[in-house]
C-alpha cells in the first residue's frame, strides 16, 4: 500500500520524492494500523497549520487514507491524515521529517503568541491566518539558508504599526531562542504587516 500511495503522490505532484519515504512511509502506516487496532490515537496538534502550510500534501494524505481504508477496513481519522501530510511535505522538500515537524510546532507557538499579545483566538478557516501561518513558514525557510528580503516600507511600518511591530519583535526572539538564528528587521516589518491585517480585520468584525 505503501508503493501505491508513493506512486499516486509521485504522478500527482509531478515530481519524484525523496526516497526516505519508502521506509519512513511504510513504518509510520504499520505503525498507524497497530495503534488504532488497540483503540488508541494520538492528537495531532498541527492539523489547522498542516491543512493552512501544505493543502497540496494534504488533500493527498486524504486520498492516501481512503486507500489505506479500503486496504485494511479500518478507519483512519483526521489527525493521521497530517501526518501523512507531513511525510509527504519532508519527502518533497528533501528534509527530514524532524525538521518539517520542527517547523510546524514552531509556527503554532507564534501563532500562540500572536494571539497572546491580541487577546484573541485567531480564526483558522480566514484567509489572514493561512496568510500568516504561510509567511511564518517561508520566514524560516529564509533564516534556514540565509535568504535576505528587502523591505522598503520598514521605517513607515516601525512608526505607523508599532503595536505591531513589538509582536514581531516578540516572534523574533522566540525564533532566535529556537534557532540561534534571528530575522533581519525588514523580515519583522513583513511579519507586522500580517498583524496589522489581523488587527484590522478584528475591528472591522466587530463593527459588523
Amino acid at each position: 500500500i505503501t508503493e501505491e500511495i508513493i506512486s499516486m503522490v509521485s504522478q500527482a505532484m509531478k515530481e519524484p520524492l525523496n526516497e526516505h519515504i519508502h521506509v519512513a512511509l511504510a513504518d509510520h502506516i504499520a505503525f498507524t494500523l497497530e495503534r488504532l487496532k488497540m483503540g488508541l490515537e494520538i492528537a495531532n496538534p498541527f492539523m489547522e497549520e498542516i491543512k493552512a502550510l501544505y493543502p497540496a500534501e494534504y488533500e493527498l494524505a486524504c486520498k492516501a487514507a481512503k486507500m489505506i481504508e479500503e486496504k485494511f477496513q479500518i478507519e483512519i481519522p483526521d489527525g493521521e491524515k497530517g501526518f501523512i501530510a507531513m511525510h509527504f511535505h519532508s519527502a518533497r522538500a528533501n528534509r527530514e521529517l524532524s525538521k518539517t515537524v520542527k517547523n510546524t510546532s514552531m509556527i503554532n507557538k507564534m501563532i500562540e503568541i500572536i494571539e497572546q499579545e491580541l487577546q484573541m483566538k485567531l480564526e483558522r478557516k480566514n484567509l489572514n491566518y493561512a496568510r500568516l501561518t504561510i509567511h511564518l513558514r517561508f520566514t524560516l525557510d529564509r533564516i534556514e539558508t540565509g535568504t535576505f528580503i528587502k523591505n522598503p516600507l520598514l521605517n513607515r511600518i516601525e512608526k505607523e504599526f508599532a503595536s505591531s511591530y513589538k509582536i514581531a519583535q516578540k516572534i523574533a526572539k522566540y525564533i532566535y531562542e529556537k534557532t540561534g538564528k534571528a530575522p533581519s528587521k525588514d523580515e519583522l516589518g513583513y511579519l507586522a504587516l500580517h498583524i496589522q491585517r489581523i488587527k484590522e480585520s478584528m475591528v472591522e468584525c466587530k463593527v459588523k
